[in-house]
């Protein structure tokens, strides 16, 4: 999907399908939080998470171009927010002891930080980013 857009407009089209795709994962957060019955749970629960591997998928398609000499590096700090929010995210529900609280709390930061993402912009300098060769 983040390849698509990009083949047909500019890298800043690859962010605007991850701040898409990051608020459906807090949409379908918040709706998982809020289901009534098994059923509209699991519904919740599966478009969440095809919204939330979309969204990993258009962050790593976005790591090439962040500093393409620092590849490996720029990777691994992605990589470890993944780890950093899973900590987080289990604190919070420690503090709060609540499921149902912790998943709201969670969908609303994961809507907030889709804010971030599209105040990312890539200027004409890292569009022409050197491309790997493949051996």
């Amino acid at each position: 999907m983040s390849d698509r857009s990009a083949a047909r407009g500019s890298l800043n089209s690859r962010v605007t399908v991850l701040f898409v795709l990051m608020i459906g994962e807090g949409v379908g957060l918040l709706w998982f939080a809020n289901a009534d019955g098994v059923a509209w749970a699991l519904v919740a629960m599966l478009c969440f998470g095809l919204f939330t591997h979309m969204a990993c998928g258009a962050t790593y398609a976005l790591v090439p171009f962040v500093a393409p000499q620092a590849l490996g590096g720029v990777a691994g700090i992605v990589g470890a927010g993944g780890n950093v929010g899973a900590v987080l995210a289990g604190f919070l529900m420690k503090g709060t002891g609540d499921l149902r609280q912790t998943l709201m709390i969670l969908g609303v930061l994961v809507v907030a930080s889709s804010l971030c993402a599209i105040g990312a912009r890539f200027g004409s300098a890292a569009a022409t980013a050197p491309v790997l060769n493949r051996a």
